[in-house]
């Protein structure tokens, strides 16, 4: 009985697991069952769950969009900055790191546009699991290049970048291509076996050349820019969505109004005291760029039938035989 109890004593001074494996089944096999401990039940880790934050009130929604937003933000600038050193004429991992950068300061975008998306609204939950999709990411974070004189017009660039295959080329239609943010991602990390209308060919990871130096994502330098002036903070996640949320922002919203609204929130926030120290550079980025809200917008990827682009090409070859001017 003596050495039952000091076997039990050393496996909870020690722990069970740092026995050989003889050990355990030698002094288990001498203890009494009542004295041998099931494992205790723990709590299993969910990863992919910030669906669960619409079941928050607001007071802990902006709390933990705070926290979610700071720290995309900081892991996009430390990718970034890891990135910098590897750029050279033909640096496929700098490729690789900006993207993955862009990536998360898009994710930050995203939980910025859920504050700016109503509550009640049902687009919210919708914007929320944005937060791990992959085109709808890249969506974001093309969008921050672009400056549409409108909400209509920047409709118009999103459609085309949801297209799930496309025709391209010198004659817009020599060529179909799959969706360009997902394939452009893919192909700056693999290599793929890849069949076209007539064979099968491997394909490299991209390498791209270039002749300039190191140029900061935009999307990276906006929320960068954010974080700088304190809107990340919960105080100033609930003014965000204050002004917002009981904003109408229709399709004919012009740019310019855009500008005006950015610029009025910060004006808000700063007579509420909650504006950081922060440079005139990083306010002129978020008056002058911070993008129009998307969660009222499709993001979903729109399916396409290759056949019907291979008919389209067809025509535009017979019509070419025939003589037909094309512009």
């Amino acid at each position: 009985m003596d050495g039952i109890k000091v076997a039990w004593t050393a496996i909870l001074k020690w722990g069970y697991n740092t026995f050989p494996i003889s050990v355990k089944i030698r002094r288990l096999s001498h203890l009494p069952l009542g004295l041998i401990r099931h494992p205790q039940k723990r709590d299993t880790m969910k990863q992919r769950a910030v669906k669960d934050l619409c079941q928050l009130c607001e007071q802990d929604l902006f709390r933990e969009v705070s926290t979610g937003m700071n720290l995309a933000i900081s892991n996009a600038l430390m990718i970034e900055d890891d990135a910098k050193p590897l750029y050279t004429v033909k640096s496929n991992s700098y490729d690789i790191l900006i993207a993955v950068a862009r990536e998360e300061a898009a994710k930050a975008l995203i939980l910025f546009d859920a504050i700016r998306c109503p509550r009640k609204s049902p687009n919210f939950p919708r914007q929320v699991q944005r937060f791990n999709k992959h085109l709808e990411k890249g969506i974001y974070a093309e969008m921050c290049e672009w400056e549409p004189f409108s909400k209509a017009d920047l409709q118009k660039y999103l459609e085309k970048e949801r297209q799930e295959f496309y025709l391209d080329g010198p004659n817009d239609v020599d060529w179909i291509f799959p969706n360009s943010i997902l394939h452009s991602r893919e192909r700056n990390m693999y290599v793929d076996y890849v069949k076209s209308s007539d064979d099968h060919f491997w394909l490299d990871s991209f390498k791209c050349e270039r002749a300039f130096k190191h140029i900061t994502p935009r999307v990276v330098a906006i929320v960068k820019s954010l974080k700088a002036i304190g809107c990340t903070a919960p105080a100033s996640l609930a003014a965000i969505a204050a002004k917002w949320r009981a904003t109408s922002i229709d399709e004919d919203f012009p740019r310019h109004k855009l500008r005006e609204l950015n610029h009025n929130t910060l004006v808000e926030l700063e007579r509420r005291n909650l504006i950081s120290e922060a440079d005139e550079t990083s306010i002129d980025i978020v008056v002058n760029y911070l993008p129009y809200p998307l969660h009222d917008v499709d993001l979903t990827l729109i399916n396409v039938d290759p056949n019907v682009l291979e008919r389209t090409q067809r025509t535009y070859a017979g019509s070419y035989q025939n003589g037909d001017e094309h512009c």
